[in-house]
């Protein structure tokens, strides 16, 4: 996959984020808390100036 910057967000890149970090997180969380989880939804959004990023 390919990754890019982009002010648009699609419900597959969002699906693609929120799968990679459950695996990331499952493969760290400790067995005896695996089914114990809170949801929690991150957008960030950044503002660009004529230089780049602020």
């Amino acid at each position: 996959m390919e990754l890019y910057i982009t002010n648009k967000s699609t419900t597959a890149d969002k699906t693609y984020v929120r799968d990679k970090i459950f695996e990331f997180n499952f493969m760290h969380f400790p067995s005896e808390l695996r089914g114990r989880y809170q949801e929690v939804n991150l957008c960030l959004n950044f503002k660009l100036s004529s230089s780049g990023f602020l």
